[in-house]
């Protein structure tokens, strides 16, 4: 009993090698199935980064667009004229805007901006011409809208120095030193019992047929270019001789 024979051996032996040949085969299945899940995983993996970049292609088309124009403002004026400054007033333009850019020139430009729709002019030359231009600005500060424009004269300045010379019994001598700025004529005038004028562009003036013995007023005012807008008048009063 204790010896085996040949026969039985060769049957144990066949069995260890069909037992070791199974434990191989187990081994590569595994490693095959490994293989087989390896695309997918990389796959998964893989899918986020086309989600990324279409993401970021998004978000680059976003942070690029550029808002519309602003529409132009509505009724620009020109109010409060002075020697030295005007005051603007407008309305608000359609849809929507974040500041107005104000632009005004005579013989050199100037500019400034308001959130208001209004805004008061200062440091101006007295009877100048100036051209005022308001534009609607959206909120990147650098889209514009359609200016809108209106041209106005500054008032002349007064005259100074009025003085009557030469009295006669018909007529007096008047003179006067030119005002601050800038002017396009005088305007003339003098009472008594009725009203009398006249023009000049010089700093005197002759005014004759006047009545003996009787006090006049006569008034000097000076005329901006657009001949309408006038300076504040002086006046001085003055009998003629007997």
């Amino acid at each position: 009993m204790a010896c085996l024979s040949f026969k039985t051996v060769c049957k144990g032996t066949s069995l260890l090698f069909f037992v070791i040949v199974l434990g191989m085969n187990a081994q590569t299945d595994t490693a095959a199935s490994a293989t087989t899940n390896s695309p997918s995983t990389e796959s998964q993996t893989s899918a986020p980064t086309t989600a990324s970049a279409t993401t970021s292609s998004s978000s680059t088309e976003c942070e690029t667009s550029a808002p519309t124009k602003p529409d132009v403002i509505r009724d620009l004026r020109v109010t409060n004229i002075t020697t030295s400054s005007v005051f603007l007033r407008w309305n608000e333009p359609g849809g929507k805007r974040d500041f107005f850019q104000i632009q005004w020139t005579d013989d050199k430009t100037k500019r400034h901006s308001t959130t208001n729709t209004s805004y008061n002019i200062t440091d101006l030359t007295a009877g100048v011409s100036y051209t005022f231009c308001i534009t609607a600005v959206a909120a990147d500060q650098s889209t514009e809208g359609e200016p809108v424009c209106i041209s106005n004269y500054t008032k002349p300045d007064v005259i100074r120095n009025l003085t009557v010379n030469n009295i006669t019994t018909s007529s007096v001598f008047l003179t006067w030193n030119e005002p601050g700025g800038k002017r396009d004529f005088f305007r003339i005038q003098w009472t008594d019992d009725k009203t009398n004028r006249n023009s000049t562009t010089n700093t005197f003036y002759n005014i004759t047929d006047l009545t003996a013995g009787v006090s006049y007023t006569f008034c000097i005012t000076a005329v901006a270019a657009d001949q309408s807008t006038e300076g504040e008048t002086v006046c001085i009063s003055n009998y003629t001789s007997m």
